[in-house]
């Protein structure tokens, strides 16, 4: 910070009327708080996840996803963050969940980020291979990004918001209490045949409604499993198997749109996948670790 010289007292009394004087003459605008300003941009959904357009450091746009299994900060495509000559910053390791699968990657430096004109905070940006995305993605959020008011991602409406306020107290019926994992993973009680499953809320999961570990998995459904084929992770690649529930899924006093669970999951986790919430208004609201789910449409069959 550069600091002003210091005024003698008859200087800096007319210097204060001056600047009194310019200011009764021309008002100042009233100062934005950035954190305070609602914005809502069109969503591209693809394959299920929520996209957006972002501007990074003045230049895009570029198409994010945006991930509610993906705490911290954003992912960027490592093509992407060398075309606009960021900076390594450090590096970080990460996996499939497994913890048997992780691998180095650079965190890039990023002046700012955007959506819809609003300044979001963010200092760094984890690097990615976007084509295992499919190419057309150039960087996820990580939610630390979006923590700020509460975040609603309308799959009906196709558009995301982000605006100041709260949550209402959970209700069990369409407002949710949910955990905050250390790692900032969120996590939903599911209901299923009268047992309780703890189920992280997933939307860059987008190839099943439910996941389980296989063990699990399997303890509940009737008939046979079906192969789905393969999916691939951060460093691996796994077969996927599916099958019918025996019982509904509900969330608190809601039942969700899902018939079918598929394995196996990242490690010992359960995930509600971005197919659960198809035709759904979710907004989430991390600074009280609230959730809420609503059909405005009506609930689509079970999936």
């Amino acid at each position: 910070m550069i600091r002003p010289q210091s005024l003698s007292l008859p200087l800096a009394v007319a210097a204060g009327l001056m600047l009194a004087a310019a200011c009764a003459a021309a008002p100042r605008p009233p100062v934005q708080d950035a954190a305070a300003t609602a914005v809502t941009v069109p969503s591209r959904p693809l394959r299920g996840m929520p996209a957006v357009e972002v501007m990074l450091n003045g230049h895009g746009p570029f198409l994010f996803g945006i991930d509610t299994g993906a705490p911290g900060p954003i992912r960027l495509d490592h093509a992407t963050a060398e075309s606009l000559g960021l900076p390594v910053v450090g590096g970080q390791t990460t996996g499939d969940g497994s913890g048997q699968n992780e691998v180095a990657t650079p965190m890039y430096g990023v002046t700012s980020l955007t959506i819809g004109g609003r300044a979001l905070p963010v200092a760094e940006a984890e690097g990615v291979d976007a084509r295992r995305w499919g190419g057309e993605f150039k960087g996820l959020f990580g939610m630390d990004v979006l923590k700020e008011g509460v975040l609603t991602l309308d799959f009906a409406g196709e558009t995301v918001s982000l605006a100041p306020g709260a949550l209402p107290p959970a209700d069990g019926r369409t407002v949710f209490d949910y955990v905050a994992r250390e790692d900032g993973l969120m996590v939903l009680t599911l209901t299923i045949g009268g047992t309780e499953y703890d189920a992280v809320l997933d939307t860059g999961h987008t190839a099943a409604t439910l996941v389980m570990p296989e063990a699990t998995a399997r303890s509940l459904i009737r008939g046979e499993p079906r192969s789905r084929g393969t999916m691939r992770t951060v460093a691996n690649t796994l077969t996927v198997y599916e099958g019918d529930l025996a019982s509904p899924v509900r969330l608190g006093e809601a039942t969700l749109p899902i018939s079918t669970v598929t394995w196996p999951g990242p490690g010992d986790l359960a995930l509600i996948g971005s197919k659960a919430l198809r035709g759904a208004r979710v907004r989430i609201d991390q600074t009280h670790h609230r959730i809420e789910i609503v059909w405005p449409n009506g609930l689509p069959p079970a999936a």
